[in-house]
């Protein structure tokens, strides 16, 4: 049983709005391929929130689509025939080659880390496998050359021991938001394979709101106002 988990993006303290006076961060840097990839990514992401939407739509739920984007597009790399091909088309991939989705991921990981000085943006991916298993070595080296992904073979007899490694890795690369993400229960006999990604991202208000002109104000619901404190900002 292969197991994906998926953490979501942080956010601690205030979010950052999506601009920025340096110029790096211009849609211009990216190139014809990695840009396929974000459409792609944009087309999945789409995808994802209706049926999230569909599941539980009187639910909230914070999630990270390009988190489950990464880590299902390592796990591509161990797909064939129809099941790739399934794959691909959940993920918008049509007319890219398995190469070009992987240099394309590569490309936007130092891309996205790097863009902007004033923010801390990581990107962590692992795979942790049953050491008795066989794997395909192309599909772990893929992984490592393409989305920094850390490989560990581990004794999953021990679930005690491999829980507490991969919960400490999330631990460490959530910076302590996420301590825990599984119990040596989730390990289970026919267990073979975890593979995680984790997105942290720490950022500040490009234009800062001004906590003194924050007052009361009605937020409209599905079932009527409710009176809230309201950030107000004339830019």
């Amino acid at each position: 049983m292969l197991k994906i988990i998926s953490i979501m993006v942080l956010l601690a303290t205030f979010t950052c709005s999506c601009g920025s006076d340096n110029p790096s961060n211009s849609d211009n840097t990216l190139t014809t391929l990695e840009k396929k990839l974000v459409e792609a990514d944009n087309k999945f992401t789409l995808k994802l929130f209706q049926e999230l939407v569909s599941t539980g739509p009187d639910t909230n739920i914070f999630v990270s689509p390009l988190s489950v984007s990464m880590a299902l597009g390592m796990t591509l790399n161990g797909a064939a025939n129809q099941t790739q091909a399934d794959m691909a088309t959940t993920l918008e991939f049509a007319g890219l080659s398995q190469d070009e989705i992987n240099q394309a991921y590569r490309n936007l990981i130092d891309y996205l880390v790097s863009s902007d000085p004033k923010v801390v943006f990581s990107i962590a991916n692992s795979i942790w496998y049953r050491d008795n298993f066989g794997f395909e070595n192309a599909f772990l080296q893929s992984a490592e050359d393409y989305f920094d992904a850390q490989v560990t073979g581990a004794d999953f007899g021990q679930p005690v021991a491999v829980a507490e490694m991969i919960n400490n890795w999330v631990d460490e690369n959530t910076n302590s938001k996420i301590r825990k993400i599984l119990n040596p229960s989730d390990i289970s006999n026919d267990s073979v394979m975890f593979l995680l990604n984790a997105i942290y991202f720490l950022g500040t208000w490009q234009y800062e709101f001004d906590k003194n002109y924050t007052s009361d104000g009605y937020f409209a619901t599905p079932t009527g106002q409710k009176l809230c404190k309201m950030m107000i900002q004339t830019n």
